[in-house]
Parts: structure tokens; sequence; C-alpha cells
């Protein structure tokens, strides 16, 4: 059975999924999780890039997270340029395809 993903802008309500993904990758990028101060820090942060709408999540037919990039607008002197900040894949969907919303 082929599973169907589908790509949809990030939401307030994602904030959970997104950090639930993100603390099981946190091994793999520079994410320090070893505080309750830094994970506030950390959620504070998925928080902001959600609601800034530069960020993507990948939803399962089910409707439930199964990764996400996390952006946001920055500036550079008078340039203003989407920075990535964070993206990651549950292990059970990487590798997987998915469908422009």
């Amino acid at each position: 059975m082929e599973l169907s993903f589908t790509i949809r802008p990030a939401l307030p309500a994602d904030v959970e999924p997104i950090f639930s993904i993100l603390s099981k990758v946190a091994c793999h990028v520079p994410i320090d999780l070893s505080t309750p101060k830094h994970v506030g820090a950390l959620k504070a942060q998925v928080d902001e890039c959600c609601l800034g709408g530069l960020s993507f999540v990948v939803v399962d037919e089910d409707n439930v997270v199964v990764a996400f990039q996390l952006a946001k607008s920055a500036r550079w002197f008078d340039d203003v340029y989407i920075h990535l900040t964070y993206a990651g894949v549950t292990a059970a969907a990487s590798g997987k395809k998915s469908e422009p919303a």
C-alpha cells in the first residue's frame, strides 16, 4: 500500500508535532534540549516560524505531521531573505514521495 502525503503551510497547531519530530532528530542537528529553558526556547522558535507564513509541513492521509521545514524572514543590511531554520522528517516517512497542496 502506497502512502499519500500532502504539503501545506505550517499552522500554530503544528508546534507540538513539529517539536516531537525535532526532539527525535536532535542528535543530528545542533539543538540543545538538556534543560526546560532550552526546550521552551526551541518551542517559542517553532511557534514563531509557524506564525510567519514561510514554514511548511507534510501530513499523511490521517493529517498527521510527518515532516516539516521551518523558515523565517531575515534581513542582512537592506536585503530581505528567507532563513531555513530547521527541517526534519519522521523515520516512517523518510524517502516517501509527497504531493504539493
